[in-house]
């Protein structure tokens, strides 16, 4: 302190005698730091070059109950100069009419050209020639965490006066997958999204994520709904070799198809610490290195997987002579593959490595899937028990069967097992609306199983 009076009274005595000269050093000492400043300069004109490129959009749903009108905010971007716009498919699903505003402040009505529930994307159409599409990430693997972002959307609908909004954050997570109930009734892939810490909100779905050099790498899809104040949490789809071909398709108004292998799957955690004593390989003769595989935890009855002789257990370890090591990668490889195609697996079962070949087939749609109902309670997975199983247990017709349960959750925690039926809840006898009862649980439940066990659910905020 007492050199800081010291320099202070000193610089006070040079302004009395050379005030021309301090007067330019003072000019220099509060001016903006030059660091600073081209930082600034540098965002500024990276937000000015992209605003023509991003649009908001109203979509307008058809009334409900309560309500004359239904309305909600997205954003979207331009990627043809002809007026093509990628968006989420959620942003515009279900709407019966769609407009976009341009940063200009032009309103104009759109049309749905094409639409992927699937992934999550769309491709909306307006009549406006001579547009600024946006630059893609060519190399989407150039992408790493700590990078910065810009996120760009239609906050609340604020930005449906022109200017998109933009939201800066850094990349925290790339290829992270959503929690499974994120989506899951809309059949929705989630599974290799960018994690940023830009902080957005509504309406900024189907919004471009672009890089330092104004590429998009992302399309916002989704943020964490239970954020703490100060907090932030948004993902994006990334711009893969996969997306991009599915944003082609939307772009030529095609309709996109997945192939089908009718199973559920989760990443093995364990498999390459243990030892293995590969007796039978079918292509090279030689046994195989442990390592991490998927392993199928349901086999749909009467699917693809299921009429090609794969069983609960079984590890997957390659699609097509493509090594996989993650569920993650089983899914993409076999949703692009397309149906009506066949494809060969290599699956670890009991210590053999085997060969299966399935033909695919397409994808059922949400509605198909949903039609034996699936709910989500604590970490299991329950699904409706069909009428002969019933019969063989001697259940009640509102039994519930575990077909999966995510690890470290109450149900994992608790010893629920997929296969497990639950017949009873807090000693009373299952009702076919018993799921909506459990879902409105919030203390400890007991449940009975068909068995004859019994196994005490615990809330997930009592957990130790």
């Amino acid at each position: 302190m007492p050199r800081l009076t010291i320099l202070t009274a000193t610089a006070l005595t040079l302004c009395t005698l050379a005030a021309p000269a301090n007067a330019q050093f003072l000019s220099r000492l509060f001016a903006k730091p030059a660091p600073l400043a081209e930082t600034q300069d540098a965002i500024e004109s990276l937000v000015r070059s992209i605003t023509p490129s991003v649009v908001a959009i109203e979509a307008h749903r058809p009334p409900t109950a309560g309500a004359s009108d239904t309305r909600s905010a997205g954003a979207g971007f331009i990627i043809t100069g002809d007026g093509k716009i990628l968006t989420s498919e959620h942003v515009i699903a279900d709407a019966i009419s769609i407009y976009v505003t341009l940063h200009s402040g032009n309103r104009i009505r759109a049309r749905r050209l094409a639409s992927d529930p699937r992934a999550d994307l769309a491709v909306i159409q307006i009549d406006t020639p001579s547009l600024t599409p946006v630059q893609w990430l060519d190399n989407p693997e150039s992408l790493r965490r700590g990078h910065m972002v810009v996120a760009f959307g239609n906050p609340l609908g604020l930005s449906a006066d022109g200017p998109a909004a933009p939201s800066m954050g850094l990349v925290s997570a790339i290829a992270r997958p959503l929690p499974d109930s994120f989506g899951q009734s809309e059949d929705r892939y989630y599974g290799d999204m960018i994690q940023c810490t830009a902080p957005v909100g509504p309406g900024y779905s189907g919004g471009p994520l672009v890089d330092i050099h104004g590429r998009v790498v992302g399309i916002l899809t989704a943020i964490a709904s239970q954020n703490r104040p100060g907090e932030s949490l948004a993902f994006a789809v990334p711009i893969s070799q996969r997306t991009r071909a599915v944003i082609a398709k939307l772009a030529r108004g095609e309709d996109v198809e997945y192939g089908y292998l009718g199973i559920s799957a989760r990443d093995d955690t364990t498999s390459a610490d243990r030892p293995f004593n590969f007796t039978t390989v079918s292509s090279t003769n030689e046994p195989l290195a442990p390592r991490r595989a998927p392993v199928l935890t349901i086999i749909t009855p009467g699917g693809p997987a299921d009429r090609a002789g794969l069983q609960t257990g079984d590890a997957v370890l390659s699609v097509n002579a493509t090594p996989i090591s993650t569920a993650d990668e089983l899914v993409q490889l076999i949703g692009a593959a397309g149906p009506g195609r066949r494809v060969a697996l290599t699956i670890r079962r009991d210590n053999r490595t085997l060969q299966a070949t399935v033909d695919l087939t397409r994808r059922p749609s949400p509605t198909a899937q949903n039609a034996s109902r699936q709910w989500l309670f604590r970490g299991a997975a329950l699904g409706e028990v069909d009428a002969a199983m019933l019969g063989q247990l001697d259940a009640p017709a509102g039994a519930l069967l575990v077909l999966m349960v995510t690890a470290g959750s109450p149900a994992d925690r608790a010893g629920l097992t997929p296969g497990d039926v639950v017949v009873r809840v807090n000693g009373r006898g299952l009702t076919p609306d018993s799921a909506d009862t459990l879902a409105a649980l919030s203390d400890d439940c007991l449940l009975g199983l068909a068995n004859g066990g019994s196994i005490l659910l615990k809330p997930a905020a009592l957990q130790p």
